[in-house]
């Protein structure tokens, strides 16, 4: 894409050699394009340079998270907060924990390496013994080992009753250059380990994904033939067979504090939303069979017949603890009544907790794509910004989950769009347009209080825009008033609790700060030291409990194609009011300050150094309108909707894949 617009809309002159190489590659390009031969071909692929090239390295990134990954982890230990310091010539006995118990068999252990990020030459000696006999010799080199990766060993397939008998001896020989350790958890001493059993080439995963292939070929074709002529909207409906299938993928609680977000939607569809904290609910009584896929420990799914007997209808229990969360109702009910729907609707068809979870996330996933899906058809301008941000993978994680974060971000892009459209509507406004600003304040205000300063927008909206004088104050009252009426009173009928970490006392936390206000400086440059790259990943993918996530470089693909996007747009801010945009960049480093504000007031310990608890995905509601402060007085490149469909169709299937490849 960077390569169209220096070739079409080139900023260098007639006479460049860089201009003349670029067509010259362009040209060739075209030939084979256009080869009859081969062009049937390219009615499945990208016909723009750029993105053929990018589907080709998203092969290569795919291909080697497959083959990292194609092995069923049927145990794990993977808590590693303490090491053992270097390996030396003395030798580390690894024993299986007494806990371990597996359904089949394994042929494969893991172990994590450290390095101390530094160059090692070493021999390191991996043996296996059966009986304290040694059955098998592993020599590795440690030059070959990256800092905290696994390094698995192939061994004897080893049966769920012998598994006891065997264990590892682990020592190094032959030092030259630097140590290597080997990690464990602090408080039990287990090792570090994953025990796997290598999948076949012809199993289930491997077909359903061969069957994704074929749908995204499918599209691909689709696209290619509509070309540019393809509505977003109608491109947002297509697309949505990858959005139900990843509701399906990802297993029951395997996105962030999922257990919380399910109890509180559950207590929600049977109690008033000023019932006690402490009111027991009824639920199926295997409702915990919901964690077959064991989250924050295995993450994957290793026995169907769990999922099976998960599926069946159960007698009731009352319980007001649920995997671990206790029963909560506070003001986060109002994001929670979507799935909360779905949840006493499948309350009363079934019993069972499967099927109970699923239509819970079905309810908030369908509110939260309806919006989206409202959002993108009101707005006369940007359509393809606000769909490439719906369309981001931690966007889709988030909207096909039961968390409410699947409404604060539709509603985000739904405020922009409105924003959108009034900027540039030609029928006059009136006050029965606070519709949508009023629910904006309402849900920011109640969920995530740092977005509500977005609405400062309001206050740009030009004055000729409005049939008088008189109707534009009670636009701005009428707003005013039922939004705070609304809050008061969801305030009088909800609980307020505040979800704070154990680890923070805010009030000596904001006396600290008060008391040395300079560390603030330390603190933010230490914060974004420390996690910046962490953020990045985590708007664009890093998936489940952070357990698995796209390649950086398709994280900055991303960003790319979002910059792009945002410099091809015609202008949205008025020239001659310049100070309206500075005021509302100052808004968005308001929002962004009040996240890591909160966040270090409520979650990080006293006097850490850094803010603890940013996640990348909270930035997700801020990036609608990132893209309208960006958008210049000069559109700079041209970019087709085409070349941006087929991206995010390469985009997506990685996603699937590799969220297929991670959980089965």
């Amino acid at each position: 894409i960077i390569y169209h617009y220096i070739v079409k809309i080139t900023i260098f002159d007639n006479n460049n050699l860089y201009k003349k190489i670029l067509l010259s590659v362009q040209k060739q390009w075209n030939s084979i394009v256009n080869n009859k031969k081969i062009e049937k071909i390219f009615n499945f692929v990208p016909r723009n340079i750029f993105l053929f090239i990018f589907l080709g390295i998203s092969i290569l990134y795919t291909t080697s998270f497959i083959i990292n990954n194609d092995s069923q982890v049927l145990y794990a230990q993977p808590i590693s907060d303490e090491n053992v310091g270097p390996i030396g010539s003395e030798i580390i006995n690894i024993h299986f924990p007494s806990n371990v118990t597996i359904d089949s068999y394994i042929n494969s252990i893991c172990l994590p390496f450290g390095t101390y990020e530094k160059k090692t030459n070493s021999t390191l000696n991996i043996n296996l013994l059966y009986n304290n006999k040694i059955i098998k010799y592993n020599k590795i080199n440690t030059r070959t080992l990256k800092n905290n990766a696994l390094h698995c060993i192939s061994t004897p397939k080893i049966t769920k009753n012998k598994i006891n008998n065997y264990h590892l001896k682990v020592n190094v020989t032959s030092k030259k250059v630097g140590d290597i350790t080997i990690f464990r958890d602090k408080q039990t001493k287990e090792y570090t380990m994953y025990l796997k059993k290598t999948i076949p080439f012809f199993h289930y995963k491997h077909l359903l994904i061969c069957i994704y292939l074929i749908i995204f070929l499918t599209l691909s074709y689709y696209i290619n033939k509509k070309g540019s002529n393809l509505e977003e909207n109608r491109f947002l409906l297509i697309v949505t067979i990858y959005m139900f299938s990843l509701l399906i993928i990802y297993p029951p609680l395997e996105n962030p504090d999922e257990p919380s977000h399910f109890f509180s939607a559950y207590n929600l569809s049977q109690n008033t939303i000023n019932a006690d904290k402490t009111a027991k609910i009824s639920v199926p009584k295997d409702i915990e069979c919901l964690n077959y896929s064991s989250i924050q420990n295995l993450d994957r799914v290793t026995n169907f017949n769990k999922v099976k007997s998960c599926l069946e209808n159960t007698n009731n229990k009352k319980t007001n603890i649920m995997f671990g969360v206790s029963n909560k109702i506070g003001r986060t009910a109002l994001g929670h009544i979507p799935s909360s729907i779905g949840i006493k609707i499948g309350d009363i068809f079934t019993n069972s907790s499967l099927l109970i979870f699923y239509t819970g996330k079905l309810f908030n996933f369908l509110i939260g794509f309806l919006i989206v899906y409202y959002a993108i058809k009101i707005t006369p301008k940007y359509k393809i910004l606000l769909l490439l941000i719906s369309l981001n993978p931690m966007f889709i994680q988030q909207m096909t989950s039961l968390s409410y974060d699947s409404l604060i971000n539709a509603v985000a892009i739904l405020f922009i769009a409105y924003i959108i459209n009034k900027f540039n509507t030609k029928e006059k406004i009136t006050i029965t347009n606070t519709f949508i600003p009023i629910i904006f304040i309402v849900i920011m205000w109640t969920l995530k209080i740092v977005y509500l300063p977005l609405a400062i927008l309001l206050l740009f909206i030009p004055t000729e825009k409005f049939k008088n004088k008189k109707e534009q104050i009670l636009y701005y009252l009428l707003i005013i008033t039922m939004s705070f009426l609304s809050y008061y009173l969801l305030e009088k009928v909800l609980f307020t609790y505040n979800d704070t970490s154990a680890n923070a006392d805010i009030a000596k936390q904001l006396s600290y700060i008060k008391s040395n206000p300079l560390k603030l400086i330390p603190i933010a440059i230490n914060t974004f030291y420390i996690n910046g790259l962490w953020y990045i990943r985590g708007i664009v993918g890093y998936f489940s409990w952070f357990r698995f996530k796209l390649s950086d470089f398709t994280v900055y693909s991303w960003i790319i194609i979002f910059i792009i996007i945002i410099f091809s747009q015609d202008k949205f801010w008025n020239t001659n009011k310049k100070y309206q945009k500075y005021i509302f960049f100052l808004t968005i480093l308001i929002s962004i300050a009040g996240i890591f504000g909160s966040m270090y007031l409520c979650w990080s310990k006293y006097k850490l150094n850094y803010v603890d608890g940013v996640q990348g995905r909270y930035f997700i509601p801020l990036l609608p309108a990132l893209g309208i402060l960006l958008i210049p007085n000069k559109k700079h490149f041209k970019i087709e909707k085409k070349d941006v469909y087929i991206y995010i169709n390469i985009l997506l299937i990685q996603y699937i894949i590799y969220a297929i490849t991670f959980f089965y």
